[in-house]
């Protein structure tokens, strides 16, 4: 579909999905085309990133690291590259949020473009 849609002269920068469609394939594929990725994250423990030399899913990353104090939206974030199978890396910042429905839970975002500080990436996957 996105070859479509640039073969139609569509310009675009930016891919924004859902969790559902969050898989490091499809995102890395995307990012060869160009495009860079805004996505909610699965905190499913079969999926791992590569997070300081070690493979690790969502909820051991969020663990280990440094959680903001008090009622921040932004709880905390990391930088990270993504591989895939055949050696393909892609710099990305993962940002852990605060979900608004449950404030004891976190939401993952994963974006793709490292010009955008923590705040701009909620306020940007949130207005889709």
């Amino acid at each position: 579909m996105l070859k479509q849609v640039m073969a139609a002269g569509i310009k675009v920068k930016y891919v924004l999905f859902d969790s559902w469609f969050s898989f490091l394939a499809a995102i890395i594929k995307i990012c060869k085309t160009n495009l860079k990725v805004i996505a909610m994250l699965r905190g499913t423990p079969k999926i791992n990133y590569t997070f300081n030399d070690e493979k690790k899913s969502l909820r051991e990353i969020y663990r280990t690291i440094r959680k903001r104090r008090g009622r921040a939206k932004c709880l905390t974030s990391v930088m990270l590259e993504l591989h895939d199978k055949e050696g393909n890396l892609v710099p990305a910042r993962i940002v852990f949020a605060c979900d608004r429905r449950n404030r004891s839970k976190w939401l993952a975002l994963i974006l793709t473009d490292m010009a955008f500080t923590e705040i701009e990436i909620i306020r940007l996957y949130d207005k889709h």
